[in-house]
This record gives C-alpha cells, structure tokens and sequence, in this order.
C-alpha cells in the first residue's frame, strides 16, 4: 500500500474512530509507524481506547505527536531545561 494511500485510509478511519472533541491536525508515515498530530495530547492518553480501535481497524502502529504549534520554540525549551538542570549534566 502506498504511503499517500495510508494516510488517506488512517484518515477516514480516524474521522469515523475518534470523537468530535477530540481535535487531530495532521497524519504522517514515518517510517512504519503512523503518526497523528493533535494540539492536546493529553486527551488522546485519558482516551487510549480510541487510538487502540484504530490502529486496529488500519492496522498500523499510530503514535500521538504534539502538533508543531502548541511546541515550545527550542530557544524557550533550552533556557527552562538549563534552569532546571544541575552543570554537571553537561547541557550547553
């Protein structure tokens, strides 16, 4: 199967398997694994029921990603980790 027909397949499954108020933005193939970007992944993991039925139903390994814009820019992420990390970690 190719990858566009993947993606076309997890999409009308998800559109069917996933509720109305559970947002998702994106599908994407990486490597064999298919990835769901969603702007709260907190929801998908109190409804780990839901991505189970459709991997099920597609047959694939789904992973849940953070949608690129609810991420923190890295400059943000770095400046809060080098707080919160001891020097002897080696961050830099």
């Amino acid at each position: 199967m190719a990858v566009e027909d993947v993606i076309k397949l997890v999409k009308e499954v998800a559109t069917e398997v996933i509720p109305d108020n559970i947002a998702f933005t994106d599908v994407k193939v990486e490597s064999s694994n298919v990835v769901l970007y969603t702007p709260n992944v907190e929801i998908f993991a109190e409804n780990s029921d839901v991505i189970r039925t459709l991997a099920q139903k597609v047959r694939k390994r789904i992973i849940i990603k953070a949608d690129p814009s609810v991420r923190k820019p890295v400059i943000s992420a770095k400046q809060k980790l080098l707080k919160v990390l001891p020097e002897e970690a080696g961050v830099v």
